[in-house]
């Protein structure tokens, strides 16, 4: 599991430079075709902290009481039980999860994520 991880200017270089407010997130095209819908990550209200309470917070996910999280400004939702994390685009009209990861691999994701945005903001 290998992303790039990136501060997306949505702006598209409509905006003089030191007006940019940057999205953080994942590069497009280091997605692989079934997690597309991963790029749906991308908010710029993104912080460490934030990241690490979705970290904590999945870490309590029982069978019983799953967590869930919709990402602020998307429509992904990620709902985490203890072994499995699924991810849902409301943009697809699939009714099942666009994709799931295991659990570790979402812990390691998430880590990750946090570093950079920590060494970005």
């Amino acid at each position: 599991m290998k992303y790039t991880f990136k501060k997306i200017d949505f702006s598209y270089g409509t905006m003089p430079k030191d007006k940019i407010t940057y999205d953080y997130g994942v590069d497009y095209d280091s997605l692989p075709d079934n997690e597309k819908s991963l790029f749906q990550i991308a908010w710029r209200g993104w912080t460490p902290k934030e990241i690490q309470m979705i970290i904590d917070e999945s870490k309590k996910a029982t069978e019983e009481n799953r967590y869930e999280y919709q990402v602020e400004g998307s429509d992904l939702i990620i709902v985490v039980y203890p072994n499995d994390v699924y991810f849902f685009d409301y943009h697809t009209e699939k009714e099942e999860e666009d994709f799931k990861w295991s659990f570790s691999e979402f812990i390691d994701f998430m880590e990750k994520f946090k570093k950079f945005v920590a060494e970005n903001s």
